[in-house]
């Protein structure tokens, strides 16, 4: 802000009018100490993870961007799932494995025996049957209790499927909601700050406009740079969420 800092170093601004530019100056230089000291924060932080003071981010951010389709196909994948689809095969095999002990088991022996030669060599063949008897107080009881675990395994893949899906929609409507306000801030609010800005310029070297005018407008087009600043880290925060927390288990 030199503009504002000449007129209260020179005094050509009226008493209340110093005041007033003196405020806005305070008021940018105390959001740029806040960004200092976020930045600081955060490279107390990635220290703590990389044991490097000072250290310097290399190559690109990570894209603002997600491909929705893709992340919500990835869900079944989430290993909470795959667990749980595991459980399920296991109960439905232990459905199978009730039900065959209720049916009935047939066998066959052959034996050869070598004898005196006198009395010649001797085959026997013997046949068996096993036959599920009280089935209504052995096998039948196993069964529904097998088909009961099954259909709990059931509903708890099918909870946490909708847990999970419920969990990737609120993220997702996290990442659309900073995305949108990012875009409009610079597509549609940047354009109308910064066109203030100028015309308030042009109105006070047409002696058209009071200096706080021009000071306010300049203030909130500062302001509102950083606020994009801050509305693109949130974007960018929201789309690495969503990819790490959705893609890094695809099989």
């Amino acid at each position: 802000m030199p503009l504002a800092r000449s007129a209260v170093a020179a005094g050509s601004a009226r008493p209340g009018e110093s005041l007033e530019i003196r405020r806005a100056v305070l008021e940018v230089e105390d959001m740029r100490t806040r960004i200092d000291a976020d930045r600081e924060a955060a490279q107390a932080m990635l220290a703590r993870y990389i044991a490097l003071q000072d250290a310097t981010a290399t190559g690109s951010i990570p894209a603002p961007d997600v491909d929705v389709e893709q992340l919500r196909a990835t869900l079944e994948s989430n290993p909470e799932i795959i667990l749980a689809v595991a459980q399920v095969r296991q109960a439905e095999a232990r459905i199978d494995l009730a039900r065959s002990e209720k049916r009935p088991d047939f066998g066959i022996n052959v034996s050869y025996g070598r004898r005196d030669p006198m009395f010649g060599d001797v085959v026997s063949v013997m046949g068996s049957i096993t036959l599920p008897i009280f089935a209504g107080r052995r096998q039948n009881p196993r069964i529904a209790a097998a088909e009961t675990e099954a259909s709990a395994a059931q509903a708890i893949q099918l909870d946490r499927l909708r847990e999970l899906q419920a969990q990737f929609e609120a993220d997702l409507a996290a990442w659309r909601s900073a995305y949108r306000q990012w875009q409009r801030a610079t597509e549609e609010l940047l354009p109308l700050a910064q066109s203030r800005a100028d015309l308030e310029r042009a109105s006070f070297a047409a002696n058209r406009a009071e200096l706080l005018d021009v000071i306010e407008a300049i203030k909130a087009l500062a302001l509102l740079q950083i606020e994009i600043l801050e509305r693109e880290e949130a974007t960018v925060e929201a789309a690495t969420t969503l990819r790490l927390t959705y893609t890094e288990f695809q099989p």
